[in-house]
């Protein structure tokens, strides 16, 4: 339970109510398009292909995007001429951020005057739509997934600030995730025309990609139960050797420890070059992928990254949000390996004793993937 959990609603609706309140609007600067999209970095990578559509239709100068402090560096890389807002991520501490947002950038966001504020952001938290309402937009456009957020009908301040609402998309299809989907929605919806899912595909500009000699290894995701499984990091190391590629293992600063353990119980010895890397700098993460041979990964950041930038790709993919954020691909570069089983979007809520979508993943699989990887160009 986080600290969070502990809060009664009405405490929380009092203090997001309060939140809530704009301050007396200071209309220095006029633009057409506020693009709310306050996330994380997977999410905003899967939102590149619908903001450029955007900023294409009315130019750079017409446009502001909000966005969370994580992804700040790689949005200055891709988008150098957008005006651009950054607040803190909502994830752990989720009202020191509000706090930290409502006393810092708050009068910003709510000195600049827009015709729409177009949210690419679908699971909302209470955090998200306390920063909407700083917003001054003539018209508000959202779309809204029922099943990983909270709706406009059950929060009756969302439905206040949104006047239109697009539901999310309720079906995906092969490669073709809802979250994508939902972009194009949003596009078809401000644009009067018939988008397509190519059209809404991310793509990462200003960044050379090259195929050095090493696999990009990821082997944990967001928590425990989305790991790489331990009889597939062996069957990876087998290939390594077998092709004498060395692998680069990427984690966050704070599984260094928990890894270099992995490392020497299970693999101690081995005949395969392994380093260890963590990256504090987002834009040298991304400098990582891009060189890489090929990038093995369970469905991480850098696994939408690497897509995006059309790498060889590997990735593992559970059932917990099956469908929603991943399978995609932009082209057969990339391949997603899962193990289909009856309980698919179960929302990471494990009724077994271990996630078998993922540890049943079979070897060969991982090996045959391998294989056509290396075989294509």
């Amino acid at each position: 339970m986080k600290f969070r959990d502990f809060i009664p609603l009405s405490v929380k609706s009092k203090i997001a109510a309060h939140l809530t309140r704009c301050p007396a609007p200071n209309h220095q600067f006029l633009y057409k398009y506020c693009i709310f999209k306050v996330d994380r970095i997977g999410d905003f990578v899967l939102s590149l292909g619908a903001i450029r559509q955007i900023i294409d239709q009315c130019g750079s100068k017409n446009c502001v995007l909000l966005l969370s402090t994580v992804v700040k560096d790689l949005a200055e890389n891709q988008f150098p001429n957008v005006k651009k807002i950054f607040v803190p991520a909502a994830g752990e501490a989720l009202w020191k951020h509000a706090f930290t947002a409502y006393f810092g950038t708050r009068k910003e966001i709510a000195s600049y005057r827009f015709e729409y504020l177009i949210s690419l952001k679908y699971h909302y938290e209470v955090y998200h739509r306390i920063v909407c309402s700083w917003v001054n937009a003539q018209h508000k456009i959202l779309s809204y997934s029922t099943s990983l957020s909270t709706t406009p009908t059950e929060d009756p301040i969302l439905a206040e600030l949104f006047e239109q609402t697009i539901p999310y998309p309720a079906n995906h299809t092969s490669n073709q995730c809802l979250e994508i989907k939902a972009h194009v929605q949003i596009l078809t919806t401000l644009f009067g025309e018939d988008y397509s899912f190519n059209d809404a595909l991310p793509r990462l500009e200003n960044i050379c990609c090259t195929e050095k000699e090493y696999i990009l290894f990821v082997p944990y995701g967001g928590e425990s139960i989305r790991d790489f499984p331990q009889i597939l990091w062996e069957e990876l190391m087998d290939i390594a050797h077998e092709k004498g590629l060395p692998i680069k293992i990427c984690v966050a600063p704070k599984d260094e420890k928990r890894v270099q353990a992995t490392i020497q119980r299970h693999f101690y010895g081995i005949a395969v070059n392994v380093a260890v890397e963590s990256y504090k700098n987002l834009n040298d993460m991304v400098k990582a992928i891009a060189e890489a041979k090929w990038v093995c990964s369970v469905e991480t950041s850098i696994a939408h990254i690497a897509t995006a930038l059309d790498k060889k790709l590997i990735a593992l993919l559970g059932g917990g949000h099956y469908g929603y954020f991943a399978p995609w691909q932009k082209s057969k570069r990339q391949r997603w390996l899962i193990n289909e089983i009856d309980c698919f979007g179960c929302g990471w809520k494990c009724i077994r004793n271990e996630p078998v979508c993922m540890t049943k993943i079979p070897r060969h699989k991982l090996r045959d993937a391998v294989e056509d990887l290396l075989a294509s160009r």
